[in-house]
């Protein structure tokens, strides 16, 4: 992982990045996780679990692996299975709905809509609902 740099977290939700970028049990495989990673995911499982809500902000210097982070709890939370191997204790049945600057396609607006299943969605409002299983127009 050293030798190329982490892509955002759109890359990995269209599915445009390295394999082990993409592959949970390869990503898990290959990451050192720390005890602030635990840390994090528990803080969010208990969040999610105990029907509390939860704003957080990850604080790091460039290189101090918050995009590293971000990919880990989206793994995590999406296959919380393959998590559990490598000694992370997730629920099951979390939709996980990842948004990302950089590419419309995780963030659509009215200048540049995304079209799903018939459905122009302009907004993030609308991709959320759409991702939350909604799909009226």
């Amino acid at each position: 992982m050293d030798d190329q740099v982490a892509p955002e977290l759109s890359d990995v939700i269209v599915k445009n990045a390295p394999s082990i970028y993409l592959d949970s049990r390869e990503f898990f495989s290959s990451t050192y996780i720390t005890d602030s990673m635990k840390s994090l995911v528990r803080e969010i499982t208990n969040a999610l679990t105990q029907g509390k809500g939860l704003s957080m902000t990850l604080y790091s210097l460039f290189g101090g692996g918050k995009t590293h982070t971000v990919l880990l709890l989206f793994h995590a939370f999406n296959n919380p299975t393959v998590a559990r191997e490598f000694g992370l204790e997730v629920p099951e049945n979390i939709k996980v709905i990842g948004i990302g600057s950089k590419d419309s396609r995780t963030a659509p607006s009215p200048e540049d809509p995304i079209e799903e299943d018939g459905i122009k969605i302009k907004t993030l409002w609308g991709y959320i609902a759409k991702r939350l299983g909604n799909t009226m127009s």
